[in-house]
C-alpha cells in the first residue's frame, strides 16, 4: 500500500476490531439456526446488520455535526454498529420471542462439557482450515500488491468484488445443502442426505455457470460499472474476468461440496484435502513463479483457478466415495 493508504487501512482496522464479539457470536447463533432449518431469523438479523451499516456509515460520514465528519473511521463505526444490532435483534428473537425451533436461557449458558467436546471436535479442524486458508489468501495478496504493475491489486480486488455475484448465491445454496445433509443424517436417511446434497450440487454449479458466461461476455461493462473511466481497471481486470468465468462450474462444486460435507461433521477429511491443493499451488506454485520467472495479474489467477479445478476433482471424488457420510459429530 501507498504510506497514506497504509495509514487509512490502519484506522479504518483499530475501529473495526470491535465488532469481533458482535460478529463472532452472531456467526454462531446464525449457523445453529439454519443448522435447526430456521433460515428466516439469520435472514432477518442479517437485513438488520446491513441496513444499520449503511444508514450509520453515510451518517457518521456525511451527516451533519456532531454526527457526521468522521471519515474512514465513521464507515468503520458503522459497520461496528451494524454487528451490535444484528446480534441484538436476533438473540432477541431466540431469546424471548418464538422461533421455528431453538430458544435460549441465562440457564442453558453454564459449561456443558461434552457439548463443548462435540463442538470441539468438529470446529477445531474447520477453524484450523480457514486460518490456514486465510494465511494463504494474505501470501496471494502478498506476491500480488509485489508485482511492478501499477493497479494490480486494485484489479484483482476489482474482479474478485464483480465475482461475489455469482459466489455469494453460490454459498448461499451450499448453506441450504449443508443444512439438508446435516438433518437427514441425523434422520437417519444417508440416501436422503445424498440426494438433497446432489441437487443443490447441480443447482449451484447451474446457476455459477451461468455467471460466469456473464462474467466473460459483458466482463467490460461490468468492470465500468465498479470503477467508472479507469482505463487501467479495464486493461487489467478484463482478462481477469474471462479466467474467472471459466472457473466458476470448479468454484461452485468446492463452495457446495466443502460446505455440505462440513454440514455432515466431515471437517477433518475437508481441512486436509483443501490444505493439500491450496498449500501446492498457492504458495508453492506461485512462490516458484515469482522467484523464478516473469509473472502477471492474469497468471496469478491462472493459477487460482487450476487450485480450484483441482480442489474441485478431489472433492467430487471424496463425495462419491462417501465418508464424509460416516463422520462422527
Amino acid at each position: 500500500l501507498t504510506p497514506e493508504a497504509a495509514v487509512h487501512a490502519e484506522r479504518f482496522l483499530k475501529v473495526l476490531a470491535f465488532s469481533g464479539p458482535f460478529s463472532g457470536t452472531m456467526f454462531a447463533l446464525n449457523a445453529a439456526l439454519r443448522g435447526s432449518g430456521d433460515t428466516k431469523t439469520p435472514f432477518f438479523a442479517m437485513v438488520v446488520v446491513n441496513v444499520v451499516n449503511m444508514a450509520l456509515s453515510w451518517l457518521f460520514v456525511f451527516g451533519p455535526a456532531p454526527f457526521g465528519g468522521h471519515g474512514i473511521e465513521g464507515i468503520a463505526w458503522g459497520t461496528v454498529t451494524g454487528w451490535a444490532m444484528g446480534l441484538f435483534f436476533a438473540a432477541a428473537l431466540v431469546g424471548r420471542w418464538k422461533t421455528e425451533v431453538l430458544r435460549w436461557s441465562v440457564a442453558d449458558l453454564k459449561p456443558h462439557w461434552e457439548t463443548i467436546r462435540r463442538i470441539l471436535r468438529v470446529g477445531a479442524p474447520q477453524g484450523l482450515e480457514i486460518a490456514g486458508m486465510w494465511s494463504i489468501h494474505a501470501f496471494g495478496i502478498h506476491i500480488i500488491a509485489s508485482l511492478p504493475i501499477a493497479g494490480a491489486l486494485g484489479a484483482h480486488i476489482l474482479a474478485i468484488r464483480i465475482e461475489a455475484m455469482s459466489f455469494l448465491p453460490g454459498f448461499a445454496v451450499a448453506t441450504a445443502g449443508a443444512t439438508l445433509a446435516g438433518q437427514y443424517l441425523g434422520a437417519g436417511s444417508k440416501e436422503m442426505a445424498v440426494k438433497a446434497v446432489r441437487f443443490c450440487w447441480f443447482t449451484g454449479i447451474s446457476m455459477m455457470a451461468v455467471m460466469g458466461l456473464i462474467f466473460i461476455v459483458f466482463r467490460n461493462e461490468l468492470i465500468a460499472l465498479m470503477a467508472p473511466g479507469s482505463e487501467i481497471h479495464q486493461q487489467l481486470g478484463a482478462p481477469l474476468l474471462i479466467v474467472c468465468g471459466l472457473a466458476q462450474p470448479f468454484y461452485g462444486t468446492c463452495i457446495i461440496l466443502k460446505n455440505t460435507m462440513r454440514g455432515a461433521g466431515a471437517t477433518g477429511i475437508v481441512m486436509r484435502a483443501a490444505f493439500s491443493s491450496m498449500i501446492f499451488y498457492r504458495i508453492g506454485v506461485l512462490w516458484t513463479l515469482a522467484k523464478f520467472g516473469p509473472i502477471n495479474l492474469t497468471l496469478v489467477w491462472i493459477v487460482l483457478a487450476v487450485d480450484l479445478t483441482t480442489q474441485a476433482m478431489i472433492f467430487a471424488r471424496l463425495h462419491f466415495k462417501g465418508r464424509w457420510l460416516e463422520a462422527r459429530v
